[in-house]
């Protein structure tokens, strides 16, 4: 019994893969070989049949040439009178041409002049013995034309034709020669063709009716009744090669006309002859897909039962030993390498087992250790979240007491700036130079200062998330245009030209003007201002596929790249910029980068220290906002 389960598990593992491989590839082997064969036996299919058929007409068309020629010569060797030597040649030919049955000679008026014939054989012609009416004589005599008749029956049930050849004498002086060919000799011309090349081939003559003059079977009159439709299909166009034949099998045919007749020459095949290679590797494959059959089967049952289900038993182990079951235990009922792994399994959860039962309670105090500290956690959380929640007051009441400063600021300080313009415009009396001076030095501080307050508020605004914008369609040059007027006198003041480069006609974008104009007055206003004197600003607006770019470029301190990270960051200057201008509030391009956000454009900028900068603005183009 050992040696027998010994035996299977190798056939099962061992030996069953390799196997089953071998004959897949047998499978394929005889597949394709089967697949070859094939396809030469259908190439056979139309090769022998139309060879066979070929070779029968060559064999028939030597028949009739033999034939015609032993008439030619009888029909030469006619003189009038006749003589007794022509006579003898006529009998002659009679007895050694065994197709043909007689040779007559009659003249004009249908009047019989000579007989040769067997004297084995009589065939009663149609007509009797007034001849002068049949077609054959009409043909021959009035048109002097050879003649051929269709096949005829004798009275022993056996085909013929009769054959007129006109013979002149001289220019008024015609007679006919006349002879009847048995054609069922044709019988075994056929039947040589079909013995030498394929067993089972179906020779048969038919004329255009469908009736079977001559066969190579023997009781081919039975199935005469269906040469008609072989023949209708056998002549179609294109042509048919397999169909149902005269014996209601399938066959190959192939079928040849036979001239100077009529007729036609079918031979016919069997489909099983002819695909006897196929069949015989169909077979074969047959044979092995049954073995592959099995073989799979019994693959199948051996790695279920010696593979999958100790598998499954392994996974189930794993399983309870994962969720801490250490005495699970694994058992299999076969006997193979699966076992010995199953010992070793069987063996670790048992080491497992005695190493882990110690470290329970550890665990268990590690468990209380974290419960704790996870409390402690979770208060210090709350602590923190009070905390942030008061941040979070203070931070309210920052905004809240800056927007209310700022506001309250602006009224008194908007009042101050109008009383200074009163008194520098001379409103309210002559002022000498000092006086004016020092006003205008306090009125440009004051402006200073509601720039200032604008900025927090602004940046409140920005912070809280209450900056109100207006979308509308916006022609950008004519929004630049009206910033730079509104900045032309500062750039006066600082010796800086203003230059502005539409490249292109852009289209209107969809923004909020007020804010947008905001945006546009920081940037020119600080390249203004950090511009070295005697430079020029260069504002540009272009189309770039489905955005607008602005861009301002200045000539001055330039931004140090260290500090070119912070540079939108609140409140923040960098120290060259507070060394040239000691006046910001360092809101401008937090302000800035904020509104474009809104406008979902982008801000970006590329600065070299002492040379030059250029800040570009993208927005998108009609974009719903």
């Amino acid at each position: 019994m050992k040696i027998l389960m010994k035996l299977h598990n190798k056939l099962a593992f061992q030996l069953g893969f390799p196997f089953f491989l071998l004959v897949v590839f047998l499978n394929l082997a005889v597949g394709v070989i089967s697949y070859r064969s094939y396809i030469k036996d259908t190439a056979q299919v139309q090769s022998i049949p139309a060879r066979v058929a070929q070779t029968g007409s060559e064999r028939v068309e030597t028949f009739f040439d033999q034939l015609y020629l032993d008439i030619k010569l009888a029909a030469k060797s006619i003189r009038l009178p006749l003589h007794e030597e022509t006579g003898f040649l006529l009998q002659d030919i009679v007895r050694i041409n065994p197709s043909i049955i007689e040779l007559a000679v009659f003249d004009q008026d249908g009047k019989e002049l000579y007989l040769a014939e067997e004297v084995t054989t009589h065939i009663s012609l149609p007509g009797g013995d007034d001849i002068t009416k049949q077609d054959y004589f009409i043909e021959t005599i009035d048109h002097r034309k050879e003649y051929i008749s269709n096949p005829l029956t004798s009275i022993y049930n056996t085909p013929y034709i009769i054959w007129s050849v006109p013979v002149i004498i001289d220019e008024s002086t015609v007679v006919m020669m006349r002879a009847v060919v048995d054609i069922s000799t044709l019988w075994e011309t056929i039947a040589l063709v079909s013995e030498k090349d394929v067993d089972g081939a179906h020779v048969y003559i038919t004329d255009s009716t469908g009736t079977i003059l001559v066969s190579n079977i023997d009781n081919y009159g039975e199935q005469s009744g269906s040469a008609k439709r072989v023949l209708d299909i056998v002549s179609k166009d294109p042509p048919v090669f397999t169909y149902t034949g005269q014996f209601n099998v399938e066959v190959g045919g192939k079928a040849e006309l036979l001239p100077p007749t009529n007729w036609t020459i079918i031979a016919e095949i069997p489909l099983d002859t002819l695909m006897a290679e196929t069949r015989s590797n169909l077979n074969i494959l047959y044979a092995l897909a049954f073995i592959f059959f099995c073989l799979t089967l019994y693959e199948l049952y051996a790695l279920r039962r010696y593979l999958f289900e100790p598998i499954s038993e392994f996974t189930k182990m794993i399983k309870k030993l994962s969720a801490g079951n250490y005495q699970t235990r694994v058992t299999l009922q076969i006997d193979n390498e699966l076992t010995s792994l199953a010992a070793a399994m069987n063996q670790m959860a048992k080491q497992v087992n005695v190493q882990t039962s110690g470290n329970i309670e550890k665990l268990q105090q590690t468990v209380v250790d974290l419960n704790q500290s996870a409390k402690l956690l979770i208060r210090r959380d709350l602590e923190l979240t009070r905390a942030n929640e008061k941040l979070k007051q203070l931070d309210d009441m920052k905004s809240d007491f800056v927007s209310l400063v700022t506001h309250q600021l602006r009224t008194p300080l908007s009042g101050i700036r109008w009383s200074l313009s009163m008194l520098i415009n001379n409103e309210m009396g002559e002022l000498n130079p000092d006086q004016k001076l020092y006003l205008m030095k306090t009125y440009e501080s004051n402006n200073r200062m509601i720039s200032l307050i604008n900025d927090m508020l602004n940046a409140d605004r920005v912070d809280s998330g209450t900056l109100k914008f207006k979308f509308t369609l916006t022609d950008l040059a004519d929004l630049i245009d009206n910033v730079l007027v509104e900045l032309w006198s500062h750039a006066t003041k600082k010796n800086v030209k203003l230059k502005f480069f539409p490249r292109e006609e852009v289209p209107k974008v969809l923004i909020d003007p007020e804010n947008m104009r905001i945006v546009l007055q920081n940037l020119l206003d600080n390249a203004i201002k950090y511009s070295q004197n005697g430079t020029e600003v260069c504002i540009g607006v272009k189309q770039i596929d489905s955005d607008v770019e602005i861009s301002v470029q200045n000539y001055g301190i330039g931004i140090p790249s260290e500090y070119q990270s912070k540079i939108f960051t609140r409140f923040f200057r960098a120290p060259n910029a507070v060394h040239t201008e000691t006046d910001g509030s360092g809101l401008g391009l937090y302000i800035v980068e904020s509104i474009v956000k809104k406008h979902h454009g982008t801000i970006r900028f590329s600065s070299t220290e002492n040379e030059s900068t250029t800040f570009y603005v993208t927005l998108p183009l009609n974009k719903s906002l």
